[in-house]
C-alpha cells in the first residue's frame, strides 16, 4: 500500500475520531448547549493545530480592521510569523485582518436560523477584508437543505427589494467559501454550476475515490485547502478546491465525480 493511500485512510479514521470525541462529550453533557458548542470548537481546533503548517496559528477570538471588530470567531487561522495579535488574554486573541488566512465557524448541527445568523456574521467578515470563510458542521443536513437555507427567512436582505434576485456579484464574496459536513460526509465549495443551459456561480460537491475504491473524507479535502491557503503568499489569490488538477497529477486518486450542486448568481 502506498504512502498516499495510508494518508487517505488516516483522514477517514480522523473523521470518525472527531465525531466520536464529540459524542463522548455529549454522553455527559446532554442539555448545556453552550458547553457542547465550545467542546465542538475545541475538538476541531486541536486537530487543526496538529495538522496544519507551523507558520500558522489556530486561535479563537476577534478580527480587527480599520477600527471595526468582528463577532467572536470560533476558529481563526492566521500568520504567526509576520504578525502578532493586537491583544490576547487566555485563549482569546484579537487579530489584525491582514494576518488572517481563514475563519471557520463550527456548528454541532445547523438549521435555517443558525444559517441566517452565520451569513450576517460572514457579511461583516467580508467588510473586514477576510477573504476565506468556512462553515464546519459535525451533524449536517442534505445539500438540498443547505440550498433552501440560502433563501430562508433569516438570511440578510442585502438591500434587495422584493422580487429582485437575492444574490449577485456584489454579495457573492460574502458567502462562505466552503461548507463542510462531517456526517453526512461532504464538502461543498464555491464553483461554477450549469443549470438548464444557464451558467451560474454557486456551490459544487465532489466525490473522490482512491485506488482502494474508498471515498476520500471531506476533512482531508478541507485540510488540503487550508494548507494551500497557508503555503501561498497572502497577496496572491488561492482558487478553492482545485481538485481537477490534483486528480491529474496524483495516481492514487482514481476517480472524481460531481455529486451535487446549485447556482445562486447568474453569469
Amino acid at each position: 500500500m502506498s504512502k498516499q493511500i495510508q494518508r487517505n485512510e488516516f483522514y477517514r479514521l480522523k473523521a470518525k475520531e472527531l465525531a466520536y470525541s464529540l459524542e463522548q462529550a455529549h454522553a455527559f453533557i446532554k442539555e448545556h448547549n453552550l458547553s457542547r458548542g465550545l467542546i465542538a470548537e475545541c475538538v476541531l481546533r486541536e486537530f487543526l493545530c496538529s495538522i496544519l503548517p507551523g507558520t500558522a496559528k489556530v486561535s479563537q477570538g476577534f478580527i480587527e480592521w480599520n477600527g471595526t471588530l468582528s463577532h467572536q470567531c470560533d476558529i481563526i487561522i492566521y500568520n504567526k510569523i509576520q504578525y502578532a495579535p493586537l491583544f490576547s488574554y487566555g485563549d482569546i486573541e484579537i487579530v489584525p485582518s491582514s494576518a488572517v488566512y481563514a475563519v471557520i465557524e463550527v456548528k454541532t448541527n445547523i438549521d435555517a436560523k443558525k444559517f441566517g445568523k452565520l451569513l450576517y456574521d460572514f457579511e461583516l467578515l467580508n467588510r473586514l477584508r477576510v477573504n476565506q470563510k468556512y462553515l464546519f458542521i459535525y451533524n449536517g443536513c442534505k445539500v438540498s437543505t443547505i440550498k433552501n437555507y440560502f433563501y430562508g427567512p433569516y438570511v440578510p436582505s442585502y438591500g434587495k427589494i422584493k422580487g429582485e434576485p437575492l444574490y449577485d456579484h456584489d454579495n457573492y464574496d460574502a458567502l462562505p467559501d466552503g461548507i463542510i459536513s462531517l456526517s453526512p460526509d461532504y464538502y461543498i465549495s464555491k464553483g461554477y454550476y450549469q443549470d438548464d443551459n444557464r451558467d451560474m456561480k454557486g456551490y459544487m460537491s465532489y466525490s473522490i475515490t482512491d485506488n482502494t475504491n474508498k471515498k476520500i473524507a471531506c476533512i482531508q479535502k478541507f485540510v488540503e485547502q487550508l494548507s494551500e491557503l497557508i503555503s501561498i503568499p497572502q497577496d496572491k489569490e488561492c482558487v478553492p478546491f482545485q481538485l481537477l488538477e490534483e486528480i491529474k497529477q496524483d495516481d492514487d486518486l482514481k476517480a472524481l465525480n460531481i455529486e451535487e450542486g446549485f447556482g445562486l448568481v447568474e453569469l
